[in-house]
């Protein structure tokens, strides 16, 4: 038992001693490293000086890049037509294809975007339109989505959302011309040019067609009032049941049309945008201010350099007394 308690006071000295040590290595380490700068004021303020004006102008010249966010209403139901189309040009990006980003004006000395995110808006009311409250598997996403945080139905879902965050890095020299031509590109296509204009008049010929259906309801109404008022004496009308299944039907051809002169107002192209984007200009950190970060690299570039010739002395010196031995 003592000789445990003495190997533990040993220990325990020991470690005093060399955290002592280490304590006093470290102050010798900082008191030549205080000199070494004070030994050198004038080299170091000569460096800070010249860094401060080499970042002054290098600054000066600098533009940073921007960035900005588009919301677009992608129709005809050509979501994957549209989010292929943006892998296609972050591709072409990415390879500074000049040749085809000209085509679309987003080429000027360098591409004007210079990387685009596409994510989908959610809206589970859309995915209830399109698939019913009763399909098996969207109830099975959607009690993922809701208990499990699964995001299995954004990224099964995708082309089915109307509305799309597009997210831009734009280089410095981008315009809000730029999103235009951006817009440009996905709807300049020649095999889809048909299938857009058939599209809209199709939702044209709904839309008419439903108006002649309201028409007709409203006919048979009338005549059923007509009708009532000259075989009773009183005026109150009692509908049966088939006209109460007109009633159901007329309102549901008005919100349908309702939907539809919405679908037809925005669905002049396969993306439309819904929001006015700006253009933020990206504001460099602190790292990255020229004035700040070249007197520092300078300065420490400088003070490598002194310990480096330090070390090599040193062991020139070490080399010769081995030599001499």
């Amino acid at each position: 038992m003592d000789n445990r308690s003495t190997n533990e006071e040993i220990d325990l000295v020991y470690l005093f001693k060399k955290g002592n040590e280490i304590f006093r290595k470290f102050l010798i380490g900082a008191y030549n490293f205080i000199l070494l700068l004070i030994r050198n004021w004038i080299v170091i303020f000569s460096l800070i000086i010249i860094g401060v004006i080499l970042g002054y102008y290098g600054q000066k010249d600098f533009q940073s890049s921007k960035s900005s966010e588009a919301i677009v209403r992608v129709n005809f139901n050509l979501g994957s037509y549209v989010y292929n189309s943006v892998e296609l040009l972050n591709d072409k990006i990415n390879n500074r294809d000049s040749i085809f980003l000209k085509e679309f004006g987003l080429w000027e000395g360098q591409p004007l975007i210079k990387k685009l995110e596409i994510t989908p808006i959610i809206s589970f009311n859309e995915l209830v339109e399109n698939y019913g409250n009763n399909n098996k598997t969207f109830e099975i996403l959607l009690d993922k989505y809701e208990f499990e945080g699964d995001d299995s139905a954004s990224k099964v879902f995708n082309f089915e959302y109307k509305l799309h965050r597009i997210n831009l890095k734009l280089s410095n020299n981008a315009t809000p011309k730029t999103i235009n031509n951006l817009l440009g590109y996905f709807n300049t296509n020649d095999l889809l040019s048909n299938f857009k204009v058939d599209a809209i008049e199709i939702n044209k010929k709904f839309l008419e067609a439903n108006l002649k259906s309201i028409e007709l309801i409203d006919k048979l109404f009338l005549n059923y009032s007509e009708q009532q008022i000259t075989n009773s004496v009183s005026n109150q009308v009692v509908l049966d049941k088939d006209l109460s299944g007109l009633v159901e039907k007329k309102n549901y051809l008005l919100d349908l049309n309702i939907s539809l002169q919405y679908d037809i107002a925005l669905s002049e192209d396969i993306t439309v945008l819904i929001n006015r984007p700006e253009l933020i200009e990206e504001k460099p950190g602190t790292l990255g201010n020229k004035m700040l970060r070249y007197p520092i690299f300078l300065v420490l570039i400088f003070i490598v350099t002194l310990y480096l010739r330090k070390w090599f002395f040193t062991a020139q010196q070490m080399a010769k007394e081995a030599a001499e031995k």
